[in-house]
Parts: structure tokens; C-alpha cells; sequence
């Protein structure tokens, strides 16, 4: 049975929720994990509260699960993008790994610009999507493709991230 991780990270609180492909099996929460607001030591620590009480609310442990959907607050930055990946990383796995040869199609948005800033903030970072190849080539996709994968070779989809709201030097842990 395949097991798959939500994640909704913010400037208030975190929340996961484990299940299978039909039901909701556990639920967790912790404090606040924007890395921009609170910093990358109490993002981690609220990260993996949240997921490890999910987890444990699942009988399952977080190498178990199969996929995960990570939506968190200043990953639009590419420096918070790339701290949240490595933070996720050390409790769950990351890419989508084809199994036996298929064709992909992607319909995404967002790709060459990000979402707007607000008051001051920053654009959101424009998405990504890459595949790795049989032979450890990674190739850039558009944002609209249509391609033909082989067993082994592995797809990344890197959402855009959202724009922010006022000013960064208003948030004490802005790096």
C-alpha cells in the first residue's frame, strides 16, 4: 500500500496529513515553518513535528511514504526554496521515479515569471520542471510538454512560489 504526505507550512502553523489512495489515516501539526519568518532551525523543528506526529497518528514511519505534496510559505525564494528541499529531504523522499516506460504530459503556468509581490515583497519564484534521464542528464522542461519516459527516469515539478506581502526587512528572520 502506497502512502503519500500533505504539508501546508506557514507563518502560523504546520499541518500534515498521511494517507492512502481512498482515506485519511493520520494528521499532525506543530508551530509556524516559514523558514523567512522564523528561521531555518524552527522551520526544520516544526517540519518535523508535523510529520512525524502524522506519521505516528498513521502507524507508519517517513520513509513509508510514497509522495509528498509540500505547499510552504516563502518558498518562493529561490535560498528558502532550496533550504525547504533540504529540510524535506531528511524525512521523506523528493522525486517522482517512473516505474515502467510511459508518456508524461504537463499543463503549467507560471514558468517564466513568478507571482507578483505585494507592499514591498518579492515576486514568487517562476516553476520548474526537469527530467532526469536514464543516463544522470537532466533536461529543462517547458512549461507545457508532452514526452516519453523510460523505467528509472525520474520527473522533478517544482511549483511556482507565491509572491509575498510587505516588506522583507520587516520579518526578523529574513535571511
Amino acid at each position: 500500500m502506497a502512502f503519500f504526505l500533505g504539508i501546508d507550512g506557514g507563518g502560523s502553523k504546520t499541518s500534515c496529513v498521511v494517507g492512502d489512495e481512498v482515506n485519511v489515516l493520520g494528521r499532525g501539526s506543530a508551530g509556524p515553518s516559514n523558514i523567512v519568518r522564523v528561521g531555518e532551525a524552527r522551520a526544520r523543528e516544526a517540519l518535523h513535528d508535523a510529520v512525524r506526529e502524522a506519521c505516528r497518528s498513521a502507524n507508519i514511519t517517513p520513509p513509508q511514504i510514497a509522495r509528498a505534496c509540500l505547499g510552504m510559505a516563502g518558498a518562493g525564494r529561490p535560498q528558502t526554496r532550496d533550504a525547504v528541499r533540504r529540510l524535506a529531504a531528511e524525512l521523506i523522499p523528493g522525486e517522482i521515479e517512473v516505474l515502467t516506460d510511459c508518456e508524461v504530459t504537463l499543463l503549467a503556468d507560471r514558468r517564466s515569471r513568478g507571482p507578483w509581490g505585494l507592499a514591498g515583497a518579492a515576486d514568487g519564484a517562476p516553476g520548474k520542471a526537469f527530467i532526469t534521464r536514464q543516463d544522470g542528464s537532466i533536461e529543462s522542461m517547458p512549461a507545457k510538454f508532452s514526452t516519453r519516459l523510460r523505467k528509472g527516469e525520474r520527473i522533478t515539478i517544482e511549483s511556482p512560489g507565491g509572491g509575498g506581502w510587505g516588506a522583507p526587512q520587516a520579518h526578523p528572520h529574513h535571511p
